[in-house]
């Protein structure tokens, strides 16, 4: 990703989930293998590193350029061309396999054996669906395919809510609630959740119209209504952190990160009170280990755009890493803008000139270049 603008992975989020559908509704059900977000599963077995040394750590997947890898330790242990992707890398809830979604096909690598595999899906994103599934919208309908299965047999069920949302992508679930977004027509982008018997529920990702948060969009028509469109949710104690994106034109691409608490209501908005107004990406969202909600924010202006790191331009800004505190976002200084714990003696740490490294004991090692953000196995 030498371009992380270009790739679509400046938001790289997380592992995103979805839900099973079972007697033509949608729910989610853990599938043979995994007990879902956050549990060991079959890919990694949770051994951490006593007596096992660095090797037996969680295993990490990433973009480097445009190639799609995997990572033990300090090692790249498979990595597969994958052009411009669609959709950050995710894991399935068994910790199986790591995908992602390119040019209409979706790829994966398996954990254990490090083998790569592609199929063609139509899609432009997929979201794990329990077990070692995966799931993505198209046409009102949710596919489905074990990734496990050699045959790549694809189921479909409906999509509850899609009717008047002509384009979906599922971002995420929690617990028995999935969520999707569509765009109903270029202006108002969709946000909502499908929960037990196929309940829809809009969910309004800003306090208000974006106009009003951001001073560059204030000379938009008062009639309009700009909702971004959600790229994934990203489920911690604190609640339900949904990072999403509008973009009005090349240079005015506004990234933000909302948080709902668990009832539903919006305790934090899109504009992100605390980091400065103006075009921005968010590269990476995650809860810390002390339950805190971090993102990784890079502001820019049309003349220094997100990939322009890689591009030589003069002075371009450097991404930050931002934490919520009581409302607000509070810068977090340091020297990396990303940190994921796979264990209480190991880390994997993005620095701001996009350089990964893994850290064991306090000793750091360079594992890749040209890395936004980096998704350690569930």
């Amino acid at each position: 990703m030498g371009n992380p603008s270009r790739s679509r992975l400046s938001w790289s989020v997380a592992v995103l989930v979805a839900g099973a559908l079972v007697a033509g509704a949608l729910w989610w059900e853990p599938g043979p293998g995994g007990p879902g977000p956050g549990g060991p599963g079959r890919g990694y077995q949770g051994q951490g590193d006593e007596g096992q040394g660095i090797g037996a750590e969680r295993p990490y997947a990433f973009m480097s350029g445009e190639q799609f890898a995997l990572a033990v330790g300090e090692r790249v242990v498979a990595s597969v061309p994958l052009g411009i992707p669609d959709q950050p890398v995710r894991w399935t809830d068994d910790g199986a396999f790591a995908f992602s979604v390119a040019n209409g096909s979706l790829v994966w690598i398996e954990a254990t054996t490090h083998e790569t595999s592609s199929r063609p899906c139509g899609c432009t994103g997929a979201v794990p669906l329990g077990g070692a599934r995966v799931a993505w919208a198209e046409a009102g309908e949710v596919h489905h395919a074990e990734l496990s299965d050699g045959e790549w047999r694809v189921g479909t069920g409906p999509l509850p809510g899609a009717t008047s949302t002509p384009y979906q992508v599922l971002v995420g679930h929690v617990d028995d609630r999935l969520y999707a977004t569509g765009s109903a027509g270029g202006l108002d982008s969709r946000f909502y959740s499908v929960g037990p018997g196929d309940e829809v529920t809009d969910l309004f990702l800003s306090e208000e119209n974006i106009k009003f948060d951001f001073p560059e969009m204030a000379d938009i028509s008062d009639g309009m209504n700009f909702q971004p469109a959600a790229l994934a949710v990203v489920p911690g104690a604190g609640g339900r952190a949904v990072h999403a994106r509008y973009r009005l034109d090349a240079c005015n691409e506004f990234d933000g990160v909302s948080l709902f608490t668990a009832d539903g209501g919006l305790a934090s908005g899109f504009a992100m009170p605390g980091v400065p107004a103006g075009p921005r990406v968010v590269h990476d969202v995650w809860w810390t280990a002390s339950g805190a909600l971090r993102a990784s924010v890079h502001s820019r202006s049309c003349g220094h755009r997100a990939g322009d790191v890689f591009g030589g331009q003069e002075e371009p800004p450097r991404p930050s890493p931002w934490e919520l505190r009581d409302g607000r976002w509070v810068e977090v200084p340091g020297e990396f803008t990303v940190e994921r714990e796979l264990s209480p003696t190991t880390r994997v740490l993005v620095d701001a000139d996009f350089g990964l490294y893994f850290e064991h004991d306090g000793t750091r090692t360079e594992v890749a270049r040209s890395v936004a953000a980096v998704v350690p196995a569930p």
